[in-house]
């Protein structure tokens, strides 16, 4: 089966590209102005991707005529659909160097202003911490646990003994 999916995918890649071919203009561009040129390159990107739809319909129609099993015909479907859209996805390459956002300034000539004065010069986060009253309770909870598990402990020792 995976075989037949793989024929049946080169099969389509191969009909794409001879289509595509097919489908493109055989007419010559005017060379007297660049606007009627991006319009017959709009206009062939759409042609092509029209004959890549119709394409995909005319796969898909053979592969449920030829697959009978529905869990193998989703596959392959699946597979096809794919990569149809691997084959059609645009690089993002070219944005990697474009700056998203402009850099504007607002305000010119600012001056730096920051102040590193210190307001409380007695005073820091580890005396403050000794002194509050939850974290003093806390500690007392905790040493009381503390000395709870070692008495558990030597009560068990003695037990077994």
């Amino acid at each position: 089966m995976e075989e037949e999916s793989s024929l049946i995918i080169e099969e389509s890649n191969e009909e794409e590209k001879e289509e595509v071919k097919e489908e493109e203009s055989d007419s010559e561009t005017p060379k007297k102005s660049t606007v009627s040129a991006k319009k017959l390159a709009k206009q062939k990107n759409i042609q092509q991707k029209k004959a890549i739809k119709d394409n995909l319909v005319k796969i898909m129609d053979k592969v449920d005529k030829d697959i009978k099993d529905i869990s193998k015909n989703l596959q392959i479907k699946n597979i096809i659909k794919l990569d149809a859209m691997v084959s059609d996805q645009v690089s993002l390459a070219i944005y990697e160097s474009i700056e998203f956002y402009k850099p504007k300034t607002l305000y010119l000539n600012q001056l730096n202003i920051f102040d590193n004065r210190q307001i409380y010069t007695d005073t820091s986060l580890a005396s403050y911490i000794k002194e509050d009253p939850v974290f003093i309770k806390e500690q007392q909870l905790k040493n009381l646990d503390n000395i709870k598990q070692q008495l558990l402990y030597e009560l068990e020792i003695l037990k077994n003994g």
